[in-house]
């Protein structure tokens, strides 16, 4: 029975697809179907496209953080193209930094904090150490 909810259809194959069932379906299919040469080389050209780009981009969004492009957008205007930690513009994309026990996204940073947080493991007990270790030393 089709479905009704486009949504709920996409789940479902996503799903079938990350099955051991689906996974061995789609390597025998596209071990007896390969890609011509001039497919490979359209699916090339259009990867490389602005387009191609962008919904390589939207994907890993959904599929990484459950968010939606036009949701990430709106976070960056609501955060005014700001860093949520050191509050400086965005030089670059801004990365989605979400929590990596319930995978909640908490907030856009630049890569810097970003990097800075995963470095101290999301700790922060090792932050707060790091900061009296910096206030101790500031002379130096």
């Amino acid at each position: 029975m089709p479905y009704k909810d486009k949504e709920k259809q996409r789940e479902a194959q996503r799903k079938y697809a990350q099955s051991e069932k689906g996974k061995k379906y789609y390597k025998e299919y596209h071990k007896n179907n390969p890609p011509t040469e001039e497919a490979k080389q359209k699916h090339k050209e259009w990867a490389k496209s602005e387009a191609g780009r962008l919904s390589s981009k939207k994907r890993q969004m959904k599929y990484n953080y459950g968010v939606e492009y036009e949701d990430y957008l709106k976070m960056i205007e609501a955060q005014s193209g700001l860093c949520d930690i050191c509050g400086e513009p965005f030089q670059r994309e801004p990365c989605i930094d979400h929590d990596h026990k319930t995978g909640k996204v908490r907030a856009l940073l630049c890569s810097g904090c970003n990097i800075g947080l995963g470095n101290f493991r999301d700790k922060p007990s090792l932050l707060r150490r790091a900061a009296e270790y910096l206030e101790r030393h500031k002379d130096v």
